[in-house]
This record gives C-alpha cells, structure tokens and sequence, in this order.
C-alpha cells in the first residue's frame, strides 16, 4: 500500500531530500572561502567576500602587544539568481516516494548549475601557475599527487577537487582502509566534481587553499505579496556547507496544478591566484 503524503508535510519532505542532495552534490565548495546567509535580497546585488590573505606579524618581546592586523582583501562576487521549478501532481502527493523522486532530479539539476557557476572562474588566462598534467585518470598516481600538494605546501588548509573518474584512481579498493570524507595524501578535503564544463578546457582537478576562490550565496526576496500567496515558503539550511536554499510552493489556478521550486542567489569567482594550481589532461 502506498504511503499518503499530507500537503502540510511537503516542506520537511523538501528539507530532508535537500540536505541529503545537496550536500554531497555540493561538497567541493568546502574549498571556497564562502559568505552564505540565510537573509532574503535583492537577486541581482553584488555582493563583496572578505578574503584573508595573511596574519599581523609575530611580536617579539613586545612592550606595546597592540600591533599589526591581518590581510583581508575584498572580492566582488556577481549573483544569479537560480530557481528550479516543477510541478507536483496529486498522484505525487498521495505517493511519498514518488515526491521524493521527484525532488531529487530537480535539486541535482540546481547543483549542476551552482557547481557551473562555482568552478567557471577557474581559467588559465587568471591561474597562470602551470598545470601538474595527468592525460588521463589511469596517470593519476602519487606522482601527481605529491606535485598537487607541493604546489600549495604553504597553505594553511590544502582542499584537493577531482573529477569524478580522476576521483576514482585514489579510492580504497578497502573501504576500511581509510576514507576520502575527511581528506586523505596530507589533504584536508578531498571531492570529485563532474562540473568542469565552464571553466578552462582540459580541467581536471585542482589543489586549492580556500582564498582562491571565493562563493556568495543569499536568498531572493519576494515581494509581501507574492509570499502572501505561497502556500508554503520555507527556508532549508545545508548545516555541513552553511548554505541555505529557499523552498516555495504555490497553486496554480489557471492548470489547477500544484508548483513548487528551490531557490538560490549564488555567484563565484577569483580570489588569490596563486593559492590555486590546476589538475590538466593537457600540458600549457
């Protein structure tokens, strides 16, 4: 028998397929330097990223111990306003998994767009550190590896972002051996990303310190009466990426038909140049 899904529990439904989507779909922002909020504005405002480039200098022996600041440049990151909207049949409703279903190829198509837009400011005419080549995932071995991490030995935190066949070479044949969740090879995290298709042609991969890059997100905002007419607008909050995306659902009366859609404001772009060198099928 199937379970009936009340419309009032739609929401959490969206809430729980979202966080498990999303979370994953989005990992390798972890390598960004970040400025995400849940506060609702204007879709198309620039926003400007705090980036840290370094600390005050260390005192010695000091008689005054109010010295020096830290480095922190601005970035101005372009927002887009992204929605993925569907409709949702009164079958769907009386069908829980069927709703799920439903959410998940959505909320996967939101993340190809926002890792589209998050890894497109990766070009060489801006990272103009030459690549570490491998021409294909099979060359993917410590080699490699070992010139990905020297690249960016400095860095106070080393992400490592694959593609997802490149990913695949490092994995455990044991999964008891170790996992890559938490980082792995003297990396903090690692993931695999298969949204390469913006950015400089041959991207493989890259070894990063998060002032690199740097990711803004926000929610749009609507205006009093449009919420007014939602039946539900709910904000989803991504706790391991401290990313929020907004959920809406509304009636249509002209189709008599029940719509819903995710929403986010997001925009990347480039930060510290040098913090960043790319993983390449092809050499410079």
């Amino acid at each position: 028998m199937s379970n009936t899904l009340p419309v009032e529990l739609v929401p959490d439904t969206a809430a729980d397929v979202a966080i498990t989507v999303l979370q994953d779909a989005l990992s390798p922002l972890r390598a960004y330097t970040s400025n995400y909020s849940d506060s609702l504005v204007d879709p198309m405002r620039d926003f400007a990223v705090g980036v840290v480039t370094g600390g005050s200098t260390t005192l010695t022996n000091p008689t005054n111990f109010e010295q020096g600041d830290g480095t922190i440049t601005q970035t101005t990151v372009t927002m887009a306003q992204l929605s993925q909207p569907f409709h949702i049949t009164n079958a769907e409703l009386q069908v829980g998994h069927k709703l799920e279903r439903l959410m998940k190829v959505n909320l996967h198509a939101l993340a190809n767009k926002i890792n589209d837009l998050a890894f497109a400011p990766i070009v060489k005419a801006d990272f103009t550190t030459a690549s570490i080549v491998a021409a294909a995932s099979t060359d993917l071995d410590s080699v490699e590896l070992k010139a990905l991490w020297a690249a960016i030995s400095n860095a106070g935190e080393k992400n490592l972002v694959l593609q997802g066949d490149y990913y695949a070479e490092i994995m455990p044949s044991d999964k008891d051996q170790f996992s890559l969740t938490n980082g792995a090879y003297g990396f903090d995290t690692i993931s695999y990303n298969n949204r390469f298709s913006e950015a400089e042609t041959g991207l493989v991969g890259f070894a990063a310190n998060p002032q690199a890059l740097v990711a803004a997100a926000r929610l749009p905002e609507t205006t009093p009466a449009v919420a007014d007419g939602m039946l539900s607008q709910s904000v989803i909050d991504l706790p391991e990426l401290g990313l929020s995306v907004q959920f809406n659902m509304w009636a249509a009366m002209g189709s008599r038909k029940t719509w819903a859609s995710f929403d986010v404001c997001f925009g990347a772009a480039k930060a510290d140049t040098s913090a960043l060198i790319r993983l390449t099928n092809v050499a410079d």
